[in-house]
């Protein structure tokens, strides 16, 4: 599969401050293989036009929302990705219909199937299982999804937004055989008695889910890892990131990185 990260930043990042480099961050989203996109955030089309990619969205066949925080889901991008790409299906929370509705009106043509924890469906040639994951939103009826998204025998764990995995979720995937994990990783290196453990991952928490992850057979022997939706507030530059994450075996996504596996 290839990775295409049109983001890699957390709600705090600004746009209007917007740098050419590793040191700025749009708000994350993951474009898969050009067909799938998970999290059509506001930021998309800002990054298709300032790396003049006027054509990055006409494959897009398949939309998977994670939740429904305006910075993973803006409904008239994703009514624009829709239109540009000539019709696709969106994937998602109840909550994140809702959200669309709210916004864009009950007669809006955007093609939505509701998914919950469990449910599996395909996407083209993906196979994909949403998954529950830890993490809040202002409506308390939202169930926050990551997903497990197969092609061509690769499998991939996509984990935005979450603290500690859901036990459910942890028996679902313990075995599962990744081939290439996406981690959230909002927070740095944080001071303890810091809350937002409960619904974002640090590096400590990272370190220990990785050693459970690598032991139990979640990951495949040469399993690849990625971090990306950093706090602009919790993390130091890139290259301090990457040294820091490196001895874990994790590399850190930037916008605009290919990533292959």
């Amino acid at each position: 599969m290839k990775l295409h990260f049109l983001g890699t930043g957390a709600a705090d990042w600004d746009i209007s401050r917007r740098r050419d480099d590793m040191e700025w961050r749009r708000f994350s989203s993951t474009l898969i293989d050009d067909t799938l996109l998970i999290d059509p955030g506001p930021h998309i089309f800002d990054f298709a036009e300032k790396n003049n990619l006027p054509n990055l969205f006409d494959n897009v066949r398949d939309i998977v929302i994670t939740h429904s925080h305006p910075d993973h889901l803006n409904s008239a991008n994703l009514l624009r990705v829709c239109s540009v790409s000539r019709g696709c299906r969106v994937w998602g929370d109840a909550a994140s219909l809702r959200k669309i509705n709210r916004e864009l009106g009950e007669s809006n043509a955007v093609d939505f199937r509701v998914v919950t924890p469990g449910y599996e469906f395909s996407a083209g040639d993906f196979r994909i299982l949403a998954l529950r994951s830890n993490h809040g939103t202002t409506d308390p009826e939202e169930i926050t999804l990551n997903y497990s998204i197969s092609r061509n025998g690769q499998k991939l764990f996509y984990g935005l937004d979450t603290g500690w995995l859901p036990y459910q979720t942890w028996c679902t995937i313990r075995h599962a055989g990744f081939d290439c994990m996406v981690f959230e990783l909002t927070m740095g290196d944080i001071v303890p008695g810091d809350d937002r453990i409960f619904g974002h991952t640090s590096i400590p928490m990272l370190e220990i889910m990785l050693q459970t992850m690598r032991r139990q057979g979640c990951m495949k022997p040469g399993c690849r890892s990625v971090v990306t939706h950093l706090a602009r507030t919790l993390h130091t530059d890139h290259m301090s990131t990457c040294a820091r994450l490196a001895p874990l075996g994790v590399d850190v996504a930037y916008d605009g990185m290919i990533y292959n596996f």
